[in-house]
């Protein structure tokens, strides 16, 4: 499982590094130059957070590392779907879901330990919030904006493989939030199946990469 572990970090390498080799279609738009950023963070916060979790800490603890990740990610995702978003209402509602995402977080971040303790319940309003975000984008661009090259996109794909990530983690949380043994039966099937979703969610960022064109629609 380790082996399988690191080849699942190790995958999260290839969105961002395609980001870098197709960066003439995102050099013109921030917020693309900062997914690609974000894609670069995310990967290599999973090597510091593995290292430092495996022989610095002596609590054995990295929790730290993925809840900065988890917010700074929540935060661009969410200024990501405000910006993409073109009608007055669309951007409403998503402003209401970052506002209480934020409260949401600022509120259990007083109440828990941050170094020592998972911040579950902002984590999972988050996912939700996201989710609803996404879904309001891809009704706005089919009923609002018609269905015009879909394929070359760059924000479909992006939010493909985040809706998929989304939703696949929400039951795995649960899962492992009842299973908490880790030398359970279950844990194994879980592990291999949540490494089975970023797989696919890093492959739908990468195609986007390739055949997104080079004018953004954000």
């Amino acid at each position: 499982m380790e082996i399988y572990r690191d080849f699942v970090i190790l995958f999260e390498f290839m969105p961002a590094l395609f980001g870098l080799i197709y960066w003439k279609k995102v050099k013109d738009n921030i917020l693309l130059k900062w997914f690609v950023i974000l894609l670069w963070y995310t990967a290599l916060n999973e090597h510091v957070a593995s290292y430092y979790g495996n022989y610095i800490s002596e609590e054995k603890n990295n929790i730290l590392f993925y809840t900065v990740k988890g917010l700074l990610s929540y935060i661009f995702y969410f200024i990501l779907f405000l910006t993409a978003l073109k009608r007055r209402a669309s951007k409403i509602v998503i402003s209401v879901l970052f506002g209480t995402y934020l409260m949401v977080s600022v509120i259990e971040f007083t109440q828990t330990n941050i170094l020592l303790e998972d911040q579950t319940f902002s984590e999972y309003t988050g996912s939700v919030l996201l989710i609803i975000a996404i879904l309001y984008y891809f009704v706005e661009l089919i009923v609002y904006q018609g269905i015009v090259n879909l394929k070359e996109n760059i924000l479909v794909y992006i939010s493909s493989g985040l809706l998929l990530f989304e939703v696949g983690m929400i039951p795995i949380g649960i899962a492992r939030t009842i299973f908490l043994d880790q030398r359970g039966p279950f844990w194994q099937p879980l592990t291999i199946y949540q490494g089975i979703i970023i797989l696919l969610m890093n492959l739908l960022f990468t195609a986007g990469f390739i055949w997104g064109r080079k004018k953004s629609e954000i």
